[in-house]
């Protein structure tokens, strides 16, 4: 009797909506672990040097992908649902499979084959081992391929299989090909790399061919029209500034610092960057109804976002960052690394960049929701140059703390633009100062 009691009131409390709604926030919360899971596994498995070009190839490879990409995730997400409601063919097979594959691949090898003529040149600032330049940019090819499969799928099968396709199949398969090469004896970085590769790249061909024959794929007709690559522009810069904005900081201390204090540094920021977990979960929460609100300019709607994600994500960040700090002894031992004074410095920096980002809300969502994609491309684009500069000026100079107080100056040139601009327009403020104040009263 107790059993089924307590299966007819988890049925009354989890509808379809709301099963859906806690197994894609769960999911999201598990993307976002993903990345820490491999810093772990990865720094556990490989020595100090390796992990450290691991970290490096795993950057780089999601630089690339975004690069190599075209903006094509995003341009997906837009155009086949547009094409679907106005009853217009979709792009040919041929269009597609020039822009989406052929043009990737092209990029892909020309980056490949100049890391590797790079690395020959025995330049100091070249941290890879011949070959590991040639797979980054393998697995930046075979990745930027899974983004643009999860768009596609996104628009025709569901929100929770796109999640697993874009953001978690690449992990795992780089968790499995790490597993696999340590049992077998065999963990050298390159190996695993490619590993990885195959079984990303078997996956994606299974996924075409099944989604083939079901007869999900929207290819045109005889009339379809050729993917103009002026049309992916606009959505390109945006991806690739925004993955350059997390990634840059790893690529630059591998060529001012070397392999072994990059992978202290990425060990320190992975743990470090799941304080803002919880604002990455509030902003997905509410991405929908910032676009709804801003789109018929509901101020009120607008600020009650903000709240909320305000709510749902500082205080948990208190909370996470005094867990990392008190952790620290315990993971620092785990991997090997000695407390140095710099160590700590740079996870007290990063702790602050996390802290600092978290209290800005969610201002790049506000920026891209609200119909100022430019706003936001033009701050981040600001703040990478500002940042990379200092970063590779000062990393030369005082190593990986001075790369870590880039993160904080890049989280300012980010958000302040970007707040200064809500600010003057819907005259509200979005940071976490706005919950300092009393909620104002809306008619």
């Amino acid at each position: 009797m107790i059993a089924r009691l307590l299966t007819r009131w988890v049925t009354r409390l989890l509808t379809r909506e709301k099963l859906q709604f806690a197994i894609l926030a769960a999911m999201r919360m598990g993307i976002s672990f993903s990345q820490l899971v491999i810093v772990v596994v990865a720094g556990t498995l490989l020595d100090q040097a390796d992990f450290g070009r691991f970290a490096i190839i795993y950057a780089g490879a999601r630089l690339l992908a975004a690069f190599a990409g075209l903006g094509a995730p995003s341009f997906l997400l837009k155009d086949v649902p547009w094409r679907q409601a106005k009853g217009m063919p979709w792009h040919s097979a041929g269009a597609a499979t020039l822009t989406f594959i052929v043009y990737p691949a092209l990029i892909c090898a020309a980056v490949g084959a100049g890391a590797e003529a790079i690395g020959r040149t025995g330049t100091a600032y070249y941290p890879l081992l011949p070959g590991e330049g040639a797979a980054m940019a393998l697995l930046g090819f075979v990745w930027a391929g899974m983004l643009a499969l999860g768009a596609y799928v996104r628009t025709t099968r569901g929100a929770t299989e796109a999640m697993l396709v874009a953001d978690l199949y690449t992990p795992l398969a780089m968790l499995a090909a790490l597993t696999a090469l340590w049992a077998a004896g065999l963990p050298q970085v390159i190996r695993i790399v490619l590993l990885c590769c195959a079984i990303v790249g078997a996956t994606q061909l299974a996924m075409l061919a099944w989604h083939a024959v079901r007869g999900w794929i929207p290819v045109g007709g005889p009339n379809a029209e050729p993917v103009r690559i002026r049309e992916l522009v606009a959505y390109w810069g945006t991806v690739l500034l925004n993955t350059a904005s997390t990634q840059i900081d790893i690529l630059i201390a591998g060529s001012v610092v070397g392999p072994v204090a990059t992978g202290v540094y990425t060990v320190i920021k992975r743990f470090t960057n799941v304080l803002a977990i919880p604002l990455s979960i509030a902003v997905w929460i509410i991405a929908p109804q910032i676009s709804r609100a801003s789109a018929t300019g509901d101020r009120a709607v607008l600020e009650r976002c903000a709240r909320t994600a305000n709510r749902l994500s500082f205080l948990p960040c208190l909370v996470l960052a005094a867990g990392v700090g008190a952790s620290a002894p315990w993971w620092f031992a785990w991997f090997g690394f000695a407390m140095t004074g710099e160590a700590l410095a740079v996870l007290g920096i990063l702790l602050l960049a996390n802290v600092l980002s978290v209290a800005f809300g969610p201002a790049m969502a506000f920026a891209t929701q609200s119909g100022m994609p430019g706003l936001a491309v033009r701050s981040l684009a600001l703040a990478i140059a500002v940042a990379g500069a200092w970063m590779a000026l000062g990393g030369a100079w005082h190593g990986i703390a001075a790369i870590a107080l880039g993160q904080v100056i890049m989280y300012l040139f980010i958000n302040i633009p970007v707040r200064q601009v809500i600010l003057r327009q819907y005259g509200f403020d979005f940071t976490i100062l706005a919950m300092l104040r009393r909620a104002p009263r809306h008619p």
